[in-house]
């Protein structure tokens, strides 16, 4: 019988995630480790975080195991190629998520803050930078260049505010 106990899977590229992924409990992932470990796992889910030009969908596809679930949050930028024949004869759902959006259950985004006191310690191994309003251009040049440490950047308001 397959070992159905959770197990989840990231792709890192810097040692700064690969330890906070560590401190998580997941399994850390180099992109050259990601495949094979996927394949040979076949993930019930797989979460695209990346968007931009990366063929992380069509790659979500392939790696799905069948009756899966592909839950995008990337935002891509054009449009994305990815194996129909595929998705169709794995029976994969795909699910777009917008963090803005709502449900039944109210805003998605007021649900995630909500969560936050719950999981204070946890979220904390992600909030890697601190700046104020006034170093708003640093803090998205941080953000931008993971090279930095950066995984999550925070902007608080100036003191003097």
């Amino acid at each position: 019988a397959r070992d159905r106990s959770v197990e989840v899977g990231v792709t890192v590229r810097y040692p700064h995630q690969r330890e906070a992924a560590r401190k998580l409990g997941l399994t850390p992932l180099g992109e050259a480790e990601f495949e094979p470990w996927a394949l040979d796992r076949a993930p019930d889910v797989v979460v695209e975080t990346v968007g931009g030009a990366a063929e992380t969908l069509a790659q979500a596809v392939q790696l799905c195991r069948p009756a899966g679930r592909i839950v995008v949050l990337g935002i891509f930028v054009g449009e994305r190629r990815v194996n129909a024949l595929l998705l169709m004869a794995k029976e994969l759902t795909v699910v777009g998520s917008n963090t803005y959006g709502t449900d039944r259950r109210g805003a998605e985004f007021r649900t995630a803050v909500d969560l936050i006191p719950r999981y204070r310690e946890e979220l904390a191994a992600l909030q890697t930078h601190r700046f104020t309003l006034s170093a708003l251009d640093e803090a998205f040049r941080c953000a931008a260049d993971k090279r930095s440490g950066a995984i999550k950047v925070t902007i608080v308001p100036d003191a003097n505010l």
